[in-house]
C-alpha cells in the first residue's frame, strides 16, 4: 500500500440512523463534498469521528455523482369550487 493512495478528507458530520452510518466529508485541497454510507458493523466505522482527517481509498467504495434536481416553475393556481365527497347518507 502506498501512503498516497486515496483521497484525504475531513469528517464534517456523522449520522447514525437505521442500518447505516452516513458520513459527510470535505475533500482536502478541493471544493468538494463526499457522503459515505457504511453499515454500523463495518470495521472502520469507529474511525469516522467529526473533525478527523482520513484517507479514503475509493476503489473500496461505490462513488456516485450527486443528482441535481430540476424543479419546474410553479404554475399559477386556479381556484375552483370544491367537490363535495363523502356525503352523508340521508337517514329516514
Amino acid at each position: 500500500r502506498h501512503q498516497s493512495e486515496g483521497v484525504v478528507v475531513q469528517i464534517n458530520k456523522v449520522q447514525r440512523t437505521g442500518p447505516v452510518v452516513r458520513v459527510t466529508t470535505s475533500v482536502m485541497d478541493a471544493n468538494m463534498e463526499i457522503t459515505v454510507e457504511l453499515p454500523h458493523l463495518h470495521h472502520d466505522v469507529s474511525q469516522f469521528q467529526v473533525g478527523a482527517n482520513l484517507r479514503l481509498r475509493l476503489q473500496l467504495f461505490s462513488v456516485f455523482s450527486r443528482a441535481t434536481a430540476v424543479i419546474p416553475a410553479p404554475s399559477p393556481t386556479v381556484v375552483t369550487a370544491p367537490v363535495l365527497i363523502g356525503r352523508e347518507r340521508i337517514r329516514a
